[in-house]
């Protein structure tokens, strides 16, 4: 099975909110970075530090007035049906940050 870590590749405007324990062979950071003008989302990026199975970037976004994660494409998804310990703990931390 092919083997992918997170791409850390990231233009300056994106702040390191937090990091999370090891969930399904590494541990997690996710990046936060504010593209709302009338501030209510935050644009969310989680990235493994180490290889992983399957995807290792998940892209979203945080509703600060509905504490909800959304997602345009299906990364959302992929993370609820692929690891849902690591999404369950991704909801509970950017809901203390918010």
């Amino acid at each position: 099975m092919s083997m992918y870590i997170g791409n850390r590749n990231l233009s300056d405007d994106w702040e390191e909110l937090f990091e999370l324990r090891e969930f399904y062979g590494s541990e997690w950071t996710v990046f936060t970075r504010d593209t709302d003008p009338n501030g209510r989302y935050l644009s969310v990026k989680l990235l493994s530090n180490q290889y992983v199975e399957k995807k290792a970037n998940y892209w979203m976004s945080w509703d600060k007035q509905k504490n909800k994660l959304t997602s345009r494409g299906f990364d959302l998804k992929l993370l609820k049906d692929n690891r849902p310990e690591l999404h369950v703990v991704l909801l509970r931390n950017l809901k203390t940050f918010s």
